[in-house]
């Protein structure tokens, strides 16, 4: 057995090393940097603060995608029509959901394999797909929107 003063001089020395490594920026978060501003997201000020920051290695992917859906976030919000239509397949999809929700209910308070029954399960289903169909849409939609900006 070691003895717990060699095991926490080892765990000391070991966060000493991880601390005083310098690790340089992933290509790939430098390329996601350099992404953001090509596509006017960040200005020129960001872009350094950014590549600042991943050259200290305290920047990650998920602040970078963060950023990204902020931005497109904010172009959907700047068009008025695109809004409406945001909203109308918002609305669309949650009647179809709970008209979905309904038709199981219904269902389960009919005789089992009845004709009653069989229809109401078809009526969920349609309900199903129609609101997949309108929920591919609004993502078709929500990502064209943000890159319009």
């Amino acid at each position: 057995m070691c003895g717990g003063h060699g095991v926490h001089s080892l765990v000391r020395q070991l966060s000493r090393e991880s601390v005083s490594q310098h690790k340089p920026p992933s290509a790939e978060i430098q390329r996601e940097i350099k992404l953001l501003y090509a596509k006017g997201e960040i200005d020129g000020g960001e872009f350094h603060r950014l590549l600042e920051r991943a050259d200290r290695g305290v920047i990650a992917r998920g602040d970078l995608s963060r950023r990204e859906q902020a931005a497109r976030a904010n172009a959907i919000d700047a068009n008025p029509a695109t809004n409406h239509e945001i909203a109308t397949l918002e609305i669309q999809i949650a009647h179809l959901r709970k008209q979905a929700e309904d038709a199981e209910w219904n269902a389960g308070r009919v005789s089992p394999g009845g004709d009653q029954a069989h229809a109401y399960l078809e009526t969920k289903q349609g309900a199903l797909f129609r609101a997949r169909t309108l929920e591919a849409q609004l993502s078709a939609l929500t990502e064209s929107a943000g890159e319009a900006s």
